[in-house]
């Protein structure tokens, strides 16, 4: 058995043929996990563990004693994973990430999967500039001769980033005489794509800024 796989409760009847099933079973190790002729398999650890089966006499004939193995074999070691977060802005900076980065204490020979089919996964590379806002899980595999296996999932995260937006191409120009009383230019409206939710600075400190509106009709006289 694999640890912690498999049934929870193994009938130890299950390893002998032909016996009658009016004896008394013993845990030779004293595991802790058997209870009449039931082991609760979740418990052990990677070992060997040994039953002996005394089966009841039958007036003055008995039988010989009889022991069972049961082997618990340890999982690979597929390492703690570690998540990762970034920034959608930072993608192209950290570009690609190498998995094996984010675990710690893994043993090596197995392969990683792109468990949401991203199709940013290269070996052990993620091309972060493939990957959208969102959580996206890349798992660690390890199968062992003795068909034990195990995996470790780590989760890359891409977080939205504030956008101030870019310039529009050409900036607006007012004639002096035609600007209008208390008229104001939304600056907003100079930006592609922004995020509305940061602040403007009045560079020059004009006076005319109030959040994001500036007075040009001050500006003009001036």
């Amino acid at each position: 058995f694999c640890q912690g796989e498999g049934s929870a409760s193994f009938d130890l009847f299950n390893l002998l043929e032909g016996e009658d099933q009016t004896g008394t079973w013993s845990d030779d190790d004293a595991s802790g996990a058997l209870s009449v002729n039931l082991v609760d398999l979740s418990g052990l650890t990677p070992a060997n563990y040994n039953f002996t089966f005394d089966v009841d006499a039958i007036g003055s004939c008995d039988d010989a004693l009889v022991t069972v193995q049961i082997t618990i074999n340890p999982l690979p070691n597929t390492g703690t994973p570690m998540p990762e977060t970034y920034c959608e802005n930072d993608l192209a900076a950290n570009s690609p990430l190498d998995l094996f980065g984010q675990l710690s204490g893994n043993e090596p020979g197995g392969s990683w999967t792109d468990d949401n089919t991203t199709g940013a996964l290269t070996g052990s590379d993620v091309d972060l500039t493939l990957l959208t806002i969102g959580s996206y899980n890349f798992s660690y595999s390890i199968s062992s001769i003795d068909g034990c296996t195990n995996s470790s999932t780590v989760i890359v995260t891409v977080e939205d980033a504030p956008e101030s937006g870019t310039p529009v191409a050409t900036f607006p120009e007012y004639c002096k005489a035609s600007v209008s009383s208390g008229q104001t230019v939304n600056l907003f409206d100079l930006l592609i794509g922004e995020d509305q939710t940061g602040t403007w600075a009045d560079d020059d400190a004009s006076g005319a800024l109030t959040g994001n509106l500036v007075n040009i009709d001050g500006l003009a006289a001036g």
